[in-house]
């Protein structure tokens, strides 16, 4: 999961994901929200790759892996 918060104190709202922590959100127009897809993406591959090392490298824990390409 990956969530967009503005923390009591905070001077910029965040996001934050599940396993990678905290990384700064400002946004204030569509064309900076766009700019934000690469982040998304690297805090999601971060995730992924954080939760197949927790469970041993295991990659079934990531559906795609496990789908025939060939049906």
């Amino acid at each position: 999961m990956i969530r967009a918060y503005f923390g009591s104190g905070f001077a910029h709202p965040h996001l934050q994901s599940g396993t990678v922590g905290d990384w700064p959100l400002n946004v204030f127009d569509d064309e900076q929200a766009a700019a934000e897809l690469p982040r998304l993406r690297a805090m999601a591959a971060a995730d992924i790759h954080n939760l197949v090392f927790q469970v041993g490298g295991d990659v079934r824990i990531i559906p795609a892996t496990l789908k025939d390409l060939n049906a």
